[in-house]
């Protein structure tokens, strides 16, 4: 049987990864090259789903100027999207890999808070996809900036 699965993603980032080769503080470092792909656990959960098979859907808040770019780009993974707009940016990650050392450091944004009406919207989003989705995959964490309940 064929299951649509639907993933939940709070606070999606764009994922941009920085390589250098030998990586300085307090100075000023040259890239080798970089990159930017969707991410957070609830995207990367969906993204693993499509590569193995299953249809996949991405659903939470995002909003920002890159939201069109990172829509596509999830859409080149296999990971249809049906995020609802905010009017905060997407998180941007920042992961610098320093090649020489083989050493790996993460910088990760906060994200935004929706409103009380986003919120709201999110759970008829949630009931919608539940009637055509075997499964509803919730991953990562609730942002501190987000209500608790």
């Amino acid at each position: 049987m064929h299951e649509k699965v639907a993933g939940l993603s709070l606070s999606p980032a764009m994922d941009r990864t920085i390589y250098v080769d030998d990586f300085c503080l307090n100075e000023v470092n040259r890239a080798r090259e970089a990159s930017a792909i969707p991410g957070s656990k609830g995207v990367n959960v969906a993204k693993c789903l499509a590569a193995s098979g299953l249809e996949s859907i991405c659903f939470g808040f995002i909003g920002g100027h890159d939201r069109a770019v990172f829509i596509s780009q999830l859409n080149k993974f296999g990971v249809h999207s049906d995020f609802l707009p905010v009017d905060y940016p997407i998180r941007n990650n920042i992961k610098i890999v320093d090649l020489k050392n083989s050493t790996y450091t993460d910088v990760n944004m906060e994200t935004g808070t929706p409103t009380q009406e986003q919120l709201d919207r999110l759970i008829e989003k949630t009931a919608e996809l539940a009637k055509t989705c075997g499964y509803i995959a919730l991953s990562g964490h609730v942002s501190k900036t987000m209500p608790q309940d």
